[in-house]
């Protein structure tokens, strides 16, 4: 197992970009609120996003067509940091859903 445990580290060492996929266990563990639960996202509702559904607010159409309004939902959340508008509108400027 130390082996494998060192390959990997040499392998995350010498590479120039890591992508992790982690589901919501990982999400909530570090505090990112979930999307389904009870005090998830979709449940999370504001008034001035109701004639939204909570899959447009989180959508990369969202971010392309009424990029304001998918700040103005994500920034309260708890982990504005996380995401970087510039980045993300350079994401969406390409093409929308």
């Amino acid at each position: 197992m130390n082996k494998k445990i060192e390959i990997l580290k040499n392998f995350i060492k010498e590479s120039e970009n890591i992508v992790f996929f982690g589901g919501a266990g990982v999400s909530t563990e570090s505090g990112v609120p979930d999307f389904r639960s009870k005090d998830g996202l979709y449940n999370q509702r504001d008034i001035r996003f109701e004639k939204y559904s909570p899959e447009y607010l989180l959508s990369h159409t969202c971010l392309v067509r009424d990029t304001d309004v998918f700040f103005e939902y994500y920034t309260p959340l708890g982990f504005p940091d996380a995401l970087d508008q510039d980045l993300l509108e350079g994401l969406g400027s390409d093409t929308a859903e």
